[in-house]
């Protein structure tokens, strides 16, 4: 884009956003041709076209109220990731954001006027009936990242982005199956609470148990969360004692041997009590082999 198309451009937006009739081919124009003075991250790009789209499914009002999930699920963010993004346009110029003071009221966007986003050293060409906008001694209303932190920024969000990818990698390959956005959004529940290591510990042994369902993998985990165990070495320590407890709890009392097992026992019964004892004996084996015999 040469300089005059550009002072063309900044003019053709201001006059779209005061008359109220921008559509969104027209917005996404603007925008696009912002992105080629500007640069942003793959995240604020789908961010801010997420936010284009809804704004111009709401009517294009100048100030649209727009669910977070609406955005998280369109732009394929993370609900952090959002955050951070957001904030960036936002620092950005690019868009504004009036939070609700209740938590069930959903925040309120406005589409602001990019058209003053350019930079220091741009000189407009005079043409015939069009007044420059912009004068060299003009200091534009830039956001206060330079273009070495935004690229900074951006190799942020890509390794919190890498690092949801290779969770659910994990995830899935311990599973044995994909898994269901529902599901995707309980595990973003667990990654607050846990570490990823004692997740995928708490999948192993729900596939060990043929129980892969997440309400069974939900309740190992809060389990160990309220017996304190957030780390494998804590779940390992809290095994071997449930072990040595069950083992203590199944072993049966050993009745003593009698005394006469003993090598050194000496018998003191009486000769006449060897006698009754025998004579009772051969009694005993007589009525034996006379019911044998019958």
């Amino acid at each position: 884009m040469n300089p005059e198309q550009r002072l063309f451009w900044i003019q053709d937006f201001k006059k779209l956003i005061e008359r109220g009739h921008m559509n969104l081919i027209e917005a996404f124009n603007a925008f696009d041709s912002w992105t080629r003075l500007n640069t942003l991250s793959a995240n604020q790009r789908s961010l801010y076209i997420a936010i284009l789209q809804l704004w111009n499914a709401a009517g294009r009002p100048e100030y649209s109220s727009i669910p977070e999930q609406k955005l998280t699920e369109l732009s394929g963010l993370s609900k952090k990731t959002f955050y951070n993004v957001r904030n960036q346009l936002e620092e950005f110029g690019l868009i504004g954001v009036v939070k609700s003071k209740s938590k069930n009221i959903a925040p309120k966007y406005t589409l602001k006027d990019i058209s003053v986003k350019n930079d220091d050293n741009f000189t407009p060409i005079s043409t015939p009936n069009v007044t420059p906008i912009l004068t060299p001694k003009v200091t534009p209303n830039l956001a206060p990242y330079t273009e070495k932190r935004i690229e900074e920024k951006s190799r942020e969000e890509d390794d919190v982005v890498n690092d949801d990818s290779m969770f659910f990698d994990a995830l899935q390959k311990n599973l044995g199956r994909g898994v269901t956005y529902p599901e995707s959004q309980l595990a973003r529940v667990w990654r607050k609470d846990t570490s990823d290591e004692m997740i995928i510990k708490a999948v192993s042994i729900a596939v060990i148990n043929r129980k892969t369902n997440f309400k069974y993998i939900d309740t190992i985990i809060k389990n160990w969360l309220n017996s304190g165990i957030t780390t494998l070495s804590e779940l390992q320590e809290h095994e071997e004692k449930r072990e040595k407890s069950r083992q203590t709890v199944g072993t049966k009392p050993v009745k003593p041997a009698p005394n006469w097992l003993n090598p050194s026992y000496k018998n003191k019964t009486s000769e006449e009590d060897l006698k009754k004892l025998e004579e009772l004996r051969q009694e005993s084996l007589n009525k034996l082999g006379t019911s044998q015999n019958e």
